[in-house]
């Protein structure tokens, strides 16, 4: 199935679970580029150090991968989980790692709050990542957008961006966490189950739910018991 197919596909499901696929691959994408773009920014002004600059941009860049891994987890195939845990890992060890540049015993609590911020939250967003339940995704991208607003705290950026800019700089990021989380939350009162985007490479089908043996229903249960399985 060619790609202007697949989304077509999605658009016939009329499923907020798949619209909230795409809001939530694009959250990741846009926190990556305006990361980058941020960097670049603060390197025309001439003030770009490569440390902790550095770390401040392979954190940016590794963390919204766990987002990408947790909508399109057949992308990465038996190394997901892998991914997944080197992503969230990453990310608030990179940050402790700017950390050392800061020498203000202000600034030093507050990159400490920080760092146990990103703890936390990947802590829950690392529970949820084998979840495919509905809520379980609300919950994740509660969790992310609380990432993202941890993220431009780079203690790099103390002194360089202001509060707006760095406001500027997450908020494309976080109105399409809202939209991921919107499709999801909508999904439950309207009924739609979760489905995989073909777009994004899914099957376009709602996963199916094993029973273990003998915990589905007894065969005098199916119709009266005329059924025989």
């Amino acid at each position: 199935m060619g790609s202007k197919a697949a989304f077509n596909s999605d658009l016939k499901h009329r499923n907020t679970t798949i619209f909230a696929q795409w809001f939530g691959v694009l959250a990741a994408v846009s926190f990556a580029v305006t990361s980058i773009v941020g960097v670049i920014g603060v390197a025309a002004r001439g003030k770009f150090a490569w440390y902790p600059w550095t770390f401040t941009l392979l954190g940016a860049l590794f963390f919204p991968v766990a987002t990408i891994a947790f909508e399109v987890p057949h992308a990465f195939a038996s190394f997901r989980s892998w991914v997944f845990n080197a992503s969230l890992t990453s990310w608030p060890l990179l940050y402790l790692a700017t950390a050392f540049g800061v020498y203000k015993p202000g600034e030093i609590v507050q990159s400490t709050v920080h760092i146990l911020g990103c703890v936390a939250v990947a802590s829950v967003m690392g529970l949820l990542r084998n979840v495919n339940s509905t809520k379980a995704r609300i919950c994740f991208y509660v969790a992310f957008s609380f990432a993202v607003d941890f993220s431009t705290e780079y203690p790099a950026a103390y002194g360089v961006a202001s509060a707006r800019e760095l406001w500027f700089c997450r908020a494309p990021t976080l109105a399409l966490s809202a939209l991921a989380l919107l499709g999801y939350a909508i999904s439950l009162p309207l009924g739609h189950p979760f489905v995989f985007s073909r777009a994004l490479g899914g099957s376009g089908v709602e996963p199916m739910t094993l029973l273990p043996l003998g915990a589905g229903p007894a065969r005098s249960n199916i119709a009266g018991g005329r059924i025989m399985i």
